[in-house]
């Protein structure tokens, strides 16, 4: 259980008409920040609207890697992987990051641990195939 640091939940829609996802990938991310800190959990919600994950890199998002740099944040969630980055060197980066700073990283979506060696790299492999080889 992570204690007495902030979860970042992270989410991403294409449009900005999107409600609908916004919603849905708020109340999974508070769940599993829940699940992770207790059901007093501090969070902050981190959002990147109408932004695509091909190309950008939404101001939000690096405002939430700023303030894991500094410390203010100890866990991330997010719907799926797909929400940080569609780019698989962007995600390998990330998590390398994340290991780096000893910050927990969830998804929603592929929901298993990304903190071990086989996991991460697992986890990296089932995200390659997944976005890839469609």
């Amino acid at each position: 259980m992570v204690n007495n640091k902030l979860v970042a939940i992270y989410i991403r829609t294409n449009t900005t008409q999107d409600q609908c996802s916004l919603e849905l990938q708020k109340s999974n991310g508070l769940d599993i920040a829940k699940k992770i800190s207790g059901q007093d959990v501090t969070f902050e919600m981190y959002m990147g609207e109408g932004i695509s994950g091909i190309d950008s890199e939404p101001i939000n998002f690096q405002r939430m890697l700023h303030d894991i740099h500094i410390g203010k944040v100890t866990a991330v969630v997010s719907h799926s992987v797909s929400r940080i980055s569609r780019c698989t060197s962007s995600v390998t980066e990330f998590l390398q990051q994340m290991k780096k700073l000893n910050t927990l990283f969830k998804s929603v979506k592929e929901s298993e641990n990304h903190s071990t060696f086989v996991n991460r790299n697992s986890f990296i492999m089932k995200t390659i195939r997944k976005h890839w080889l469609q």
